[in-house]
């Protein structure tokens, strides 16, 4: 008899407990979306493998494609301070990776192989090939590997504080695994999730990781970066529980020896391990150039975009510049 109230108060409390999870993780959803700020229209979307994937282009000129940060709560939006500069001599073409901000948020098996297919179809479906395209973080492993695969895909190759090499190489372990595991599951892996990508949490990265200058650190960017993580009723975390468990790392070390497309490095001076990063990828190609920007971490375009809309254009229209002066 005891056994069976033991086990009905366990029924009961998990019940409970799941419940009051459900109702927090809709609750959540309802005011991280309250504002509107990340808005779209269907002519910005295009299907790719049942998945509806946002897009946007701007300017005239060259085409030039920017890879945003992978991130549950990144989106296009890393790229608002430098496209209006960009724009001037190029289309730019920004988008939302599945997973991320206006993009379609399923329960795949994201892995960093996925995205590679993604960006090769996404450039067939907007007719685009021989482009710069500039990728910030765990995007540059894409990057690199989608051009090694197909060299016709990029002209040029802008990495924007790409981890380091011994980061990308690292593989899903026990650890990592168990982290996806958590994150994978309904309810309660939204529920961590929410907690993993709440307000305080986004407001404490900018501060402590990505910014150098704490007071760029705005609510308006705090707010973009909370709703972009919760558009999709917080389905996220299936993305998220990927990142955790290491599925997205690419190790590029065996293709970098001999890659041949021109890439150059731009990294945030502060950044705590930039210079191990900029010394394991030079090692490795010794014809990547870089360049370093003085008081910014990991996102120099977003604490100095100026400065860095400089060192992209002076990379990727480093040929026409030569082609015009012959």
């Amino acid at each position: 008899m005891k056994a069976k109230n033991v086990l009905y108060r366990v029924f009961c409390s998990s019940f409970m407990a799941a419940g009051s999870m459900y109702a927090f993780n809709k609750f959540h959803s309802i005011y991280a979306l309250k504002n509107h700020i990340l808005t779209s229209s269907p002519e910005n979307y295009f299907k790719w493998n049942g998945e509806r994937i946002y897009y946007n282009c701007i300017g005239k000129g060259e085409p030039v494609l920017l890879l945003h940060a992978l991130h549950p709560a990144a989106s296009a939006e890393e790229w608002q301070l430098i496209t209006e500069s960009l724009s001037k001599d190029h289309k730019v073409f920004v988008l939302d990776l599945p997973g991320c901000g206006r993009s379609s948020k399923s329960r795949l098996k994201y892995t960093g192989y996925y995205y590679i297919k993604l960006i090769e179809e996404f450039m067939n479906a907007m007719a685009l090939s021989e482009i710069p395209v500039v990728a910030s973080n765990l995007t540059s492993a894409i990057a690199i590997m989608a051009s090694a695969y197909d060299p016709s895909l990029f002209s040029k190759i802008v990495l924007i504080s790409p981890p380091s090499i011994s980061v990308l190489s690292e593989k899903p372990d026990f650890i990592s695994k168990l982290k996806n595991l958590f994150l994978e599951m309904p309810i309660s892996g939204t529920f961590i999730y929410k907690l993993l990508c709440s307000k305080p949490q986004i407001d404490l990265a900018f501060t402590e990781q990505y910014f150098y200058n704490p007071f760029h650190d705005t609510d308006d960017l705090v707010d973009t970066y909370f709703e972009s993580s919760q558009i999709g009723d917080g389905k996220g975390h299936y993305f998220a529980g990927r990142m955790l468990g290491k599925y997205i790392h690419i190790d590029v070390s065996h293709v970098l020896t001999h890659f041949k497309t021109p890439v150059k490095i731009i990294e945030g001076a502060e950044t705590n391990d930039g210079a191990q990063v900029i010394t394991e990828w030079t090692a490795l190609n010794p014809r990547i150039s870089v360049s370093e920007i003085e008081h910014t971490k990991k996102l120099p375009h977003m604490e100095e975009p100026e400065l860095t809309v400089r060192e992209i254009c002076s990379f990727i229209d480093e040929s026409d510049v030569m082609n015009e002066s012959n």
